[in-house]
């Protein structure tokens, strides 16, 4: 009896001994879990870095501008990147991706490598879009001055038309004068407001041009005034027309300057 309570004893000590040598090895081969990092979140209680997500430009991301993204400190030269909500990543340079985000809203940008052991995440907020139209205006340059050349057909001189061009050149090689000319009457006013390129910047600098015109048809012969605008400061004078020739009358030597005072 004593030999059989023996054996039974030592089966039960020797299972016990089998289990706890499984347990041992299932949690050796258990996978460490691992949990998705930001960069606040970049050192373990060991002292060891992780890896991280930085956004590299801009600070404050945009609907439809391009973001950029970089993984740091991680062993792999080559992650996956996701977005939550979805976004198509473009230009994934494996430690680095482009991310253009199509709506406002916040958005979760990961990096996770190959094994899954070096995975980051950055939470972001994505503001509006800011739709503007670029504007390539200039103001006038301080000492600038206008150069005046009056033209006119030979055969009718119905019309008489005045090229105008700055003396200092402007950002834009096609920059041109903004300015503003009434209906002529009793005499032409010309009122110069600055250099405008449009929408669009060539590269290169110029002169800033523009060309007006004013007619006074079926009439022989008169006498205008002529006023213009330029810099906070009115030049005036006059212009006179006999049969097919023009003179102008225009006492100024700097600032706003004809070419010529005949034609």
């Amino acid at each position: 009896m004593r030999t059989e309570k023996w054996l039974v004893l030592c089966i039960a000590l020797l299972l016990i001994q089998l289990v706890a040598c499984e347990r041992g090895k299932m949690e050796e081969n258990a996978p460490v879990p691992v949990s998705a990092r930001t960069g606040t979140d970049s050192t373990d209680t060991a002292g060891t870095v992780k890896p991280y997500i930085v956004l590299d430009n801009p600070d404050t991301i945009r609907a439809r501008q391009p973001a950029t993204f970089k993984f740091v400190g991680g062993k792999k030269q080559k992650v996956v990147w996701r977005t939550v909500p979805f976004e198509f990543v473009l230009n994934n340079h494996g430690t680095s991706a482009v991310v253009t985000f199509q709506n406002p809203g916040n958005y979760r940008v990961l990096a996770v490598d190959s094994l899954g052991t070096d995975t980051a995440y950055l939470d972001v907020v994505v503001k509006g879009s800011i739709n503007t139209i670029p504007n390539y205006d200039q103001a006038i340059q301080e000492g600038d001055q206008l150069y005046l050349t009056p033209t006119s057909n030979p055969d009718t001189a119905n019309f008489l038309g005045i090229r105008i061009a700055t003396a200092k050149q402007y950002e834009c090689s096609n920059s041109y004068l903004q300015i503003h000319w009434p209906e002529p009457g009793n005499g032409l006013t010309v009122d110069v407001k600055g250099v405008v390129a449009g929408n669009r910047c060539d590269s290169g600098k110029t002169t800033a041009k523009a060309f007006i015109t004013a007619g006074y048809i079926n009439v022989e012969n008169y006498t205008k005034n002529f006023e213009i605008r330029f810099q906070n400061k009115t030049y005036r004078g006059s212009f006179k027309k006999t049969g097919k020739h023009f003179e102008f009358t225009w006492p100024y030597d700097s600032g706003v300057v004809f070419t010529t005072k005949t034609l």
